[in-house]
């Protein structure tokens, strides 16, 4: 049981971790920075990933629990888990909405500056720029 109640902690670590992930990737996407926002991506995918692990663990581990006692006692634990999950995903998806709103304003941008340097091309195709003297 104490192994499970290490797993929870680790867990609930590595969701910090993805919070302040997701942070970063916000700021990231405000700034109009690519690199920083492929590097925080990258990362935060690679805790995503850990933290599936860690939970796919944690529920194998509550599904061999055989005595009702065992259950009875963590129950208090797997609640406040849970509570702090449901919080966690509230918060991380608020980050995550504000983070998309960034760079969809990003996207637009870029879309703004590739039709200008089209259209300036595109302006510039009459002219014979070869013959000056």
């Amino acid at each position: 049981m104490d192994t499970l109640f290490a797993l929870i902690m680790v867990h609930t670590d590595f969701m910090d971790h993805i919070m302040v992930s997701s942070r970063r990737l916000k700021r990231a996407a405000m700034r109009g920075d690519m690199d920083a926002i492929e590097f925080e991506s990258n990362n935060r995918e690679r805790l995503i990933n850990i933290i599936e692990q860690i939970q796919f663990t944690i529920e194998e581990r509550l599904n061999n629990f055989s005595t009702q006692e065992s259950i009875m006692e963590l129950t208090p634990v797997l609640n406040a888990w849970a509570n702090d999950l449901g919080l966690w995903y509230e918060r991380v998806g608020a980050l995550d909405e504000e983070t998309t709103q960034g760079l969809e304003e990003l996207k637009e941008e870029t879309q703004r500056e590739i039709a200008v340097v089209y259209k300036n091309k595109e302006g510039l195709k009459g002219y014979n720029l070869n013959s000056l003297k």
